[in-house]
């Protein structure tokens, strides 16, 4: 699942909120820390890895472990990218739980393409060939990837 800003998406802070709320924060934010140590119940805040792209001005964290990357542009958060699949990468899933659930309360253990839509509606535009396939809700912010 990848999450997109968008001015029309309200983000809440609260701890039962969802991650999109770190959507334009900087990559120093303390709410990414504690985002971060929440989820993996520990104080280690470091990414697992660091990937930067075009001279520096898109870097990706990541944080294998919980099923995170985070994308930066010009270091403030520009998509967040949440893992279900353990089968194409090796991040685990991102945990689902009472403290931060994904967005939109779709489940990433059951939810299929066809859920995802039951919930959201029809997306804005979708596509995809072989395994991977993807919908876009431009509205939301989001866009969705599923392995067939």
């Amino acid at each position: 699942l990848d999450v997109a800003p968008n001015e029309n998406v309200t983000h809440d802070t609260d701890t039962n909120a969802t991650v999109s709320f770190l959507l334009g924060k900087s990559k120093a934010s303390k709410d990414i820390k504690q985002t971060v140590t929440q989820l993996r119940g520990s104080e280690r805040t470091t990414p697992t890895s660091t990937k930067e792209f075009q001279n520096g001005e898109i870097t990706y964290e990541n944080y294998n472990d919980i099923g995170l990357s985070l994308e930066f542009l010009n270091e403030t958060v520009d998509c967040i990218h949440l893992y279900n699949e353990t089968k194409y990468t090796d991040f685990t899933p991102f945990p689902r739980g009472q403290r931060i659930v994904p967005p939109f309360d779709i489940d990433f253990a059951k939810d299929a393409a066809k859920d995802v839509v039951s919930k959201l509606g029809e997306p804005t535009s979708k596509g995809g060939t072989g395994v991977q396939i993807f919908i876009v809700y431009e509205m939301l912010g989001i866009k969705i990837s599923f392995n067939a």
